[in-house]
């Protein structure tokens, strides 16, 4: 699949409706990121929430649709066991039962809402890709002497830095349906392989 879209219209009408911008790098997906993050979500939806893998012919005709010509490796999206924080990392069912402030900042909370909660805690929803007001880091600093504050990877690197103490992070992980170990040898060979990185392996 191509990385980008041809057609500068239909390319532009990708880059400001669907593409998701990443702050870290300081740019908005490529049309292949956006189509890769789009597939990874459906996938895992469908495993997380009805239980349902496709089946192989299935993801033969999927394979057939994308029109690619190399290897198509089916991936879910899971969350980590532990939550992090600068203070060090404790496990989430643990982490759990504290009363605590949720914030998420996220397209799509619910999961991760649902993931993370308990009765008593404090839920703070904001629109995806949310830059926090002044007021906001003021109104989280002060329930953070209180009670610890648990976010997204994605909001705690905004909010890293501004929130003073009680900061954790539950983080997400890539999960292989199948063929993991074909990947990682495929990857390693390739990195054997590359004049530029072969004398890693020769240590």
């Amino acid at each position: 699949m191509s990385r980008t879209i041809e057609n500068p219209y239909e390319n532009f009408i990708a880059l400001s409706r669907y593409a998701r911008w990443i702050s870290e790098e300081n740019r908005r997906e490529t049309w292949g990121e956006t189509v890769d993050r789009y597939f990874d979500f459906m996938l895992s939806h469908l495993e997380k929430n009805h239980n349902y893998k496709p089946s192989d012919e299935e993801k033969s005709i999927i394979v057939k649709k994308l029109n690619v010509s190399v290897n198509v490796y089916f991936t879910a999206i899971i969350y980590d066991k532990e939550v992090y924080s600068e203070e060090g990392n404790e496990l989430l069912q643990s982490f759990k039962n504290k009363e605590k402030v949720v914030v998420v900042g996220i397209a799509k909370p619910n999961y991760f809402i649902e993931k993370v909660k308990n009765d008593k805690d404090h839920i703070k929803v904001y629109p995806d890709h949310h830059n926090f007001t002044d007021a906001e880091i003021a109104e989280l600093n002060n329930w953070s002497k209180t009670h610890p504050i648990i976010t997204t990877e994605k909001d705690y690197v905004r909010l890293k830095g501004k929130i003073k103490q009680n900061l954790y992070y539950l983080p997400i992980k890539i999960k292989f349906l199948e063929n993991e170990f074909s990947f990682t040898n495929k990857i390693k060979k390739y990195v054997e392989s590359s004049a530029r990185n072969s004398s890693l392996f020769k240590k």
